[in-house]
């Protein structure tokens, strides 16, 4: 079933798929996806972006016991904290992105301690969610992108739609891995939106597509809560953004 909804790029859901995580296997590099426990503000940056997840953290270092130091961006800027990923502790819906290539974990600490404390860029989050939204349109070949080709549809995107940020919890854990890559490989190679513009969603997705270069797994289901929560539509979810910007990290 897998296989067949990303032969037809069909959307996947996320609540699917995936094999669970033992929360002491972690390691430095791991995306943390994470789902919203309420509707505002985290509810709307989900919705933005049309899909489950509102923020990503990033592994850096393991502490012994399922807890781990982790880099986070949220309102009050980029930060990091011990997080505890014991089953029955950690939030409801919880997904880790693996890249399979090797990184540096020296370089990843390194990275990340040296921006804790970059200010979060809470303007570009509705090009954010206008990039997730092309991106969506390009890989359905739905509205004006069904008359053209990928190459020039990626084209258009790039054109007319510029706006991204690497101070966005996407945007800094990206920026931090990819400096990471022994090697120094391009991430998610085929994403028509740049790293600047992908949300967690994007991450999801493009990981989805990408099985050469990425796992996914299950670290705790979402719940009945999550899956039947209505959503609204990503514009309107991202207006709200713009009047709502949370003064906590999240």
């Amino acid at each position: 079933m897998l296989n067949y909804l990303m032969k037809n790029k069909a959307p996947i859901d996320s609540r699917l798929f995936h094999s669970s995580v033992n929360p002491n296997a972690l390691l430095p590099g791991d995306m943390v996806l994470y789902t919203p426990n309420e509707e505002v503000f985290k509810g709307d940056i989900a919705d933005s972006t049309k899909g489950n997840f509102f923020h990503v953290g990033l592994i850096l270092k393991s502490l012994g016991s399922s807890v781990y130091e982790t880099l986070h961006t949220g309102g009050g800027g980029a930060y990091i904290r011990n997080e505890n990923f014991s089953i029955g502790i950690v939030s409801d819906g919880v997904f880790i992105v693996r890249v399979k290539t090797k990184i540096s974990a020296s370089v990843i600490y390194a990275q990340a301690q040296t921006l804790a404390g970059t200010p979060y860029d809470s303007a570009s989050l509705f090009g954010v969610g206008l990039a997730a939204w092309d991106r969506r349109c390009l890989q359905n070949k739905s509205l004006i992108f069904r008359l053209f080709g990928q190459k020039l549809s990626k084209k258009i995107i790039s054109f007319v739609n510029r706006k991204g940020s690497l101070k966005i919890c996407s945007g800094l854990t990206l920026d931090v891995l990819s400096k990471s890559i022994v090697g120094g490989q391009k991430l998610f190679k085929e994403s028509p939106v740049a790293l600047s513009q992908m949300s967690p969603n994007c991450i999801y997705f493009e990981a989805v597509l990408d099985v050469d270069d990425f796992e996914i797994f299950c670290l705790s289901p979402m719940s009945s809560i999550q899956l039947d929560r209505r959503k609204k539509y990503f514009i309107r979810a991202g207006l709200c953004l713009l009047n709502k910007v949370s003064p906590k990290a999240p």
